[in-house]
């Protein structure tokens, strides 16, 4: 399934998207988690590819054009621009045989359009004779703790455990048990 890297489609929350092929990126690393979630009716799994921290940089990020899906003209705008609202809630790896990978990127934040784990910032190297490139990373900050903290917070004792129990968290937890029973 996993093939030769054509590009890297950045999917932000209002489902517009940037193509970035891979000569425009200078180097990317993403850690991918697997979940499996049951639907409204308990009886159906669908599985989820999602990841927990991932960081893109790019070679020239201020003249990197693209086009975006909702406007009327073909007009060519700034990648830079774009990625100044942070929202991107997804990558696609898209492969040179056509498949492709959607992996979820860590969301959180107050505001509904807004992701409080995505950060744009520039990178100036020691050696003078290598350019500054711009580096996007959007990392997980949610600990076990805080997730734990917040469905207390948010939730009465019945609703927490329902939630719970239906909740990424029952399962991050059920699956650090079961590492840590098949150590021991």
């Amino acid at each position: 399934m996993l093939g030769k890297i054509k590009q890297l489609d950045l999917v932000f929350e209002n489902c517009d998207s940037a193509i970035i092929p891979l000569a425009e990126i200078h180097g990317w690393f993403m850690c991918i988690n697997k979940r499996w979630f049951t639907s409204c009716n308990q009886d159906e799994y669908y599985e989820s590819i999602s990841a927990d921290w991932f960081s893109i940089t790019f070679k020239d990020l201020m003249n990197l054009k693209y086009t975006p899906n909702f406007k009327d003209d073909t007009s060519k705008y700034s990648v830079f621009e774009r990625i100044q609202h942070p929202d991107i809630a997804q990558v696609t790896i898209v492969f040179e045989d056509g498949t492709d990978l959607n992996v979820s990127a860590p969301w959180g934040g107050h505001e509904a359009f807004y992701n409080a784990h995505q950060e744009l910032r520039k990178r100036k190297y020691k050696r003078s004779d290598l350019p500054s490139r711009y580096q996007i990373e959007i990392k997980n900050k949610w600990t076990l703790k805080k997730r734990f903290k917040y469905l207390m917070y948010r939730y009465s004792p019945r609703v927490f455990f329902w939630r719970f129990k239906h909740s990424t968290l029952y399962w991050d937890l059920r699956s650090l048990k079961d590492r840590i029973m098949s150590r021991g």
